[in-house]
């Protein structure tokens, strides 16, 4: 059962274990603290509510309380010490390559952090104000430019152990010259922000620093791909109006410091999308606000993820507006059963229409079947086949963006194509309350009006062209621009296509169920024949449906 969180944001300061925090529906705690509040962990110390979401998530953001600074400023008693086995101590050092260009960097093996501590700045001398405080620390990237002054913190290395909070700096730059003996003030922050820290440490000039290999990359950006995204505006998706959430094939990419990166699916745990099960596309022009959610690996860093409970996250914020439908993008697959005389098998083909209405298009080496669902199998005559394939219009060329179709299709055998004059051969459905292929069948015979010559009949027992319309036409469910279209128009025109386009010729839909005569081709038991249909109106051809229809012998 999903917690309901306990707000009360007129409660006066109170003190929480953090366990009764509520960190989200599927948690155990309960409670939403307030801005100020205490949360106390008996492992992790103490930390201070700095932020609550109470708008959307009543998620708390929480920093650790550090009482080693609640003292002041330094005096020059207040460097970093370490004390080792018997009487040996000595002042934690920075070491500093001046052999490199720019110097190299590496701050004293010993120092270690822990808890929300995310990265150092290094600051020459003990000035470290805002206003004069000079930062000497760089983070360089390959082409030789400082992309940061911030020192990420990385995992140690724990020889035969793992490793989940003591941290190290890693290996950096100096942006300044430094020498042997210099003092140099450390600070540490949080991800938020937060300064944790101040330590002096000294420089030490060696070239003994620790390789650059043990230092970890951070994750310097997240970003949605999608083919909805705006061409102009990278932080804006277009979604086309009516178009479902699951339709719009997000998927996410991270990028790390090291110029590598990887693509993800959106699954909801490590990668999510908030606020985008709420936004429904129905009105043009609709805008709202979701956020790309990134959950960081124990070892993973990045300088700008949240304090949040119950993991750091990384977040980059979208915009999402319903706009008017791209007709290229909105497409549909019709099935065509093939009979092989040979082999005794149906086999489907496919082809692609769209809404732009311009071309017919045969993706059938391009279709592909989702893994839970079955294969078409071709002799199979007991029971329908439920098919859920899918389409990457990127195959169509280089000028279409990644946008897989997906399509449920629902085939029923109903007779092999080597029986004569059979009621129906298939049924297709393109939805639960559409079936076409009920009394579906084309018939030859020889042409007594012209020798030598065949004539097929393709009425599927109608007398006129409205009753055909409907039974077959309608039950193909072609697609429709539903902003200005009730459903899809009627085909004026009809182009049948006799087996792999040996014969071809063009009919108006008025004649639709009268014998198509003076066939040049022989016709042969179970041959397949393809009723295009279209709409021309004004010199301009609309694709609408493919109508399949297997021919056979009149009795």
């Amino acid at each position: 059962m999903a917690i309901t969180p306990i707000v009360d944001r007129s409660r006066r300061f109170t003190n929480f274990l953090m366990g009764e925090i509520y960190t989200g529906p599927a948690g155990t705690g309960r409670w939403v603290p307030n801005v100020d509040d205490q949360v106390t962990d008996w492992d992790q110390g103490i930390y201070r509510v700095v932020a609550v979401d109470h708008e959307r998530t009543n998620l708390s953001y929480l920093q650790k309380v550090n009482f080693n600074t609640l003292g002041g400023g330094m005096d020059d008693s207040d460097y970093a010490v370490v004390t080792g086995v018997g009487s040996n101590s000595n002042s934690f050092r920075i070491y500093v390559d001046t052999k490199t260009v720019p110097h190299t960097l590496a701050v004293d093996s010993r120092t270690t952090f822990y808890g929300d501590n995310a990265y150092i700045k290094i600051f020459k001398g003990t000035d470290t104000s805002a206003a004069t405080g000079k930062v000497i620390s760089a983070i360089i990237n390959s082409s030789g430019k400082v992309v940061s002054e911030n020192i990420p913190l990385v995992l140690t290395i724990v020889p035969n152990g793992t490793n989940v909070n003591e941290k190290t700096p890693q290996t950096a730059w100096c942006s300044e010259t430094v020498k042997d003996g210099d003092v140099v003030t450390v600070v540490t922050y949080t991800n938020a922000g937060q300064i944790t820290s101040r330590d002096k440490f000294i420089i030490s000039e060696s070239n003994l620093i620790r390789s650059l290999d043990q230092a970890g990359v951070y994750v310097n950006n997240i970003e949605l791909l999608s083919p909805f995204i705006s061409k102009t505006d990278a932080r804006l998706i277009e979604c086309p109006i009516n178009l479902l959430a699951s339709s719009l094939n997000l998927q996410a990419k991270v990028t790390y410091s090291d110029n590598t990166s990887r693509t993800d699916l959106i699954d909801g745990l490590k990668w999510s999308v908030a606020g985008l099960d709420m936004f429904i596309s129905s009105q043009i022009g609709k805008m709202d606000r979701v956020i790309l959610l990134y959950k960081l690996a124990p070892e993973e860093l990045a300088f700008d993820a949240s304090a949040a409970l119950p993991e750091r996250i990384v977040r980059r914020e979208y915009r999402i507006k319903t706009v008017d439908i791209d007709t290229y993008y909105a497409v549909k697959l019709f099935a065509v059963p093939v009979w092989n005389a040979t082999s005794a098998l149906y086999t489907l083909k496919w082809y692609l229409y769209n809404l732009e209405r311009s071309d017919i298009i045969d993706v059938t080496n391009f279709v592909e079947y989702a893994t839970t669902s079955p294969k078409f199998v071709g002799n199979k005559y007991t029971g329908s086949q439920k098919l859920l394939v899918s389409f990457n219009l990127q195959h169509l060329g280089a000028s279409y963006s990644y946008y897989v179709h997906t399509q449920v299709v629902t085939v029923n055998l109903k007779a092999p194509g080597s029986t004569k004059a059979a009621a129906s051969y298939y049924t297709i459905a393109y939805a639960d309350d559409l079936l076409y292929g009920e009394r579906v069948r084309g018939l030859y015979a020889a042409d007594e009006v012209n020798a030598g010559k065949f004539k097929l009949d393709i009425s599927c027992g109608y007398t006129d062209p409205a009753s055909w319309l409907t039974a077959n036409y309608r039950q193909l469910d072609p697609l429709n621009y539903d902003k200005v279209e009730i459903t899809a128009p009627n085909p004026t025109h009809a182009r049948v296509v006799i087996g792999a386009d040996q014969w071809v010729r063009e009919i108006a839909i008025d004649e639709i169920t009268n014998p198509i005569r003076n066939i040049n081709v022989t016709m042969s038991q179970g041959v397949s024949v393809r009723v295009e249909l279209f709409r021309r109106e004004s010199g301009k051809d609309s694709r609408l449906a493919t109508a399949p229809i297997l021919a056979s012998a009149m009795l």
